[in-house]
Formats: C-alpha cells, structure tokens, sequence
C-alpha cells in the first residue's frame, strides 16, 4: 500500500498500516538513536494523538531498548540501552 504523506496522518486505516511498517523497521534496522520530534514540530495541529506512545508496538519497542538521554523543546532524544 502506497499514499502521500498526508493521507497517512488522517486515515485511520493508513495510520494503523504505516504504524506497523514502521515498528518492523525500527525492530529490523535497530538504529542508536530514537529522535521523537513531534511537539517541536509545528506541522501538527494536536502533536499528542502522533507521539510515539500512543501506538502501543512503538511505545513497548522504545520502552524496552532505548533510554532517554535529553528532551528540550519538545524533542526527545533516546538512546540504544546496549549503547549506554
């Protein structure tokens, strides 16, 4: 399944799908860092229904493999546990 951007952060459908996609990316690709820069983006026009803890895959993935090292600004800066 394929959209633009936009349709994804209104469809609820398309939400859930690229929700999904992006956990498995984030558990396949395992990167150091986690940026959650959502508050600090004015794009938004309600930044807590997008945070990363409103999807529950997200939330559990960051929850057991990441730290968070600083937030300033509305962005969050989590680091690999294994890295710390």
């Amino acid at each position: 399944m394929e959209t633009n951007s936009l349709g994804t952060i209104h469809d609820p459908q398309l939400i859930a799908y690229y929700g999904r996609e992006y956990v498995d990316d984030l558990k396949r690709n395992n990167p150091s860092v986690f940026i959650d820069e959502v508050k600090a983006n004015r794009f938004f026009e309600n930044p807590e229904w997008v945070i990363h803890q409103k999807n529950p895959a997200l939330k559990q993935v960051i929850a057991d493999k990441y730290r968070l090292l600083t937030q300033e600004s509305g962005v969050s800066v989590y680091v690999r546990k294994d890295l710390l």
